[in-house]
């Protein structure tokens, strides 16, 4: 087992939280209203741009971690896979970023690498709704 391999299994749990709280933003959950003119944002996984065939033309957005695989190379993991990033051109939204941390990675994917424009933060939570949301889960 890699030492990539071995920090992300650690992060599991963290990514899964963070996966969950970033549906539930107003800016990813569907619009089931007409009316709802917010632009809403599908989230991909690292497996969708893999899959896909050598480009992905439209933009997508990923939940990863930033992983350095191979020195001097980004990666991007999440759970399904990892994908190396080109951040040449990337804007970064406000925050830190570090090796392990989670990002929502926006770009295209052109021959096996993920051409970023943007990088951020992953969306916060009300405590309101992370209490309302742990309360519905049953304890065991």
């Amino acid at each position: 087992m890699s030492h990539s391999e071995f920090i992300f299994l650690g992060s599991r749990s963290r990514y899964s939280v963070l996966l969950q709280r970033t549906l539930h933003h107003h800016l990813f959950t569907p619009s089931i209203l007409v009316e709802d003119v917010l632009k809403k944002y599908d989230l991909k996984t690292v497996e969708y741009l893999i899959g896909s065939s050598s480009k992905v033309t439209t933009k997508a957005i990923v939940l990863g971690m930033i992983a350095q695989l191979k020195e001097g190379k980004f990666f991007l993991e999440d759970l399904t896979g990892f994908v190396e990033m080109d951040m040449n051109e990337c804007t970064f939204q406000n925050g830190y970023y570090t090796e392990n941390c989670f990002i929502l990675a926006e770009g295209r994917y052109e021959d096996g690498i993920f051409r970023l424009n943007s990088v951020g933060p992953p969306p916060g939570e009300d405590a309101v709704i992370s209490r309302y949301s742990n309360s519905q889960k049953p304890h065991y």
